[in-house]
């Protein structure tokens, strides 16, 4: 438990068989402080933060450096910071404050500093609209978004669900299910499905010779007809060679992943696993409607991602490096070459060797 100021304070209750360490880093943070918990996957950081109004200047500005410093500790795998921040004035729908750029406010001056540190440190925050105060002033309702879920990785939230609050308290509870699995994850495999490596000629073969392409019946409607032509490109996934693939199941986030897009996934997901219950037209147009949206906003931020690194190039070259590193590609060789006696090249020699005979 952290105690600074008159009446805050941060506590963190846990489980006794997880393996659980106070970050020393946390020591000198006011009010606020934070636990690292040891999984086989590696090691997450949970902090607790309560942000009084009352923080002086050098209050803000360390604990404004504790959490920038955790951020970019290697020896976190990932950050989660939750509690009450008290940025009333901050949009977090566009990450910025409220206000006049030129301001000399300083309340108005110290909730920028948060927005920005939590931009330049990779954190993304989860609420956006929501409302996680309700109390009465005056007999005037106020309603304000101060609690935040802030993470360095996203695809670590399972969900998050806004609960009624507790007791006497005028802020709702948070219930966070993480991504995470206490036990030891065998490295899985499954099988993925490798449409580079099929032949056209092979598609056209397999559809000739065991595709029947006309309908049960001249009398189907609409609905009748998409769902036996479905059922019969679905057949197609039998010609096409697999791969195995080998996940130990941790999430993986972008670059320029945030929560919106993370929500649009889900949505995404799940629209077509309806369609996949339930092949209706209806389904099959929501579910393009909703990757219309997702390969929208990931076009959006991957464009501005790809923006920042490449105008940071002169300052900042280690994040430019890392991804093209990340999004190189090995080269496949080209095969199955005809050899002009209506056989085709089975290896690399053989084809450099057509190649270099052309």
């Amino acid at each position: 438990m952290d105690v600074c100021s008159d009446g805050g304070g941060s506590i963190i209750y846990y489980r006794d068989n997880l393996n659980v360490e106070l970050v020393k880093a946390f020591d000198n943070a006011p009010d606020s402080l934070a636990i690292d918990i040891q999984l086989n996957s590696g090691s997450i950081c949970i902090a607790c933060i309560y942000r009084s109004m009352s923080l002086n200047t050098k209050q803000n500005d360390t604990l404004l450096s504790i959490i920038k410093n955790i951020c970019e500790d290697s020896y976190f795998s990932e950050v989660l910071l939750v509690g009450d921040f008290n940025l009333p004035d901050v949009s977090w729908t566009t990450g910025s404050v409220n206000g006049n750029k030129n301001t000399t406010n300083k309340i108005l001056l110290n909730q920028s500093k948060y927005i920005d540190m939590f931009s330049e440190n990779g954190l993304s925050w989860y609420f956006t609209n929501e409302i996680t105060r309700r109390r009465l002033v005056n007999g005037v309702l106020q309603e304000s978004l101060l609690d935040q879920v802030l993470t360095t990785n996203d695809a670590i939230l399972h969900s998050v669900e806004i609960l009624p609050k507790l007791g006497k308290s005028d802020h709702v509870c948070v219930r966070i299910e993480l991504a995470v699995s206490l036990e030891k994850i065998p490295d899985r495999i499954s099988q993925k499905q490798v449409w580079s490596k099929v032949l056209p000629s092979d598609l056209v073969k397999f559809s000739h010779d065991s595709i029947d392409w006309e309908y049960s019946s001249n009398d189907l409607c609409v609905e009748q007809m998409w769902n036996e032509l479905h059922g019969k490109l679905q057949s197609f996934n039998a010609v096409v060679p697999t791969t195995a693939v080998h996940s130990n199941g941790r999430p993986v986030k972008l670059p320029w992943g945030t929560s919106k897009l993370k929500r649009l996934k889900v949505k995404k997901d799940k629209a077509w696993s309806d369609f996949d219950k339930n092949p209706t037209l209806i389904n099959f147009n929501n579910a393009i409607d909703r990757e219309e949206l997702y390969d929208q906003e990931h076009i959006r931020l991957r464009m501005n991602y790809e923006k920042k690194i490449t105008s940071n190039l002169k300052t900042n070259c280690k994040s430019f490096y890392s991804y093209l590193r990340n999004n190189r590609e090995a080269k496949t060789c080209i095969r199955n070459l005809d050899k002009g006696d209506g056989s085709r090249s089975t290896n690399p020699k053989e084809s450099a060797e057509i190649l270099a005979s052309a």
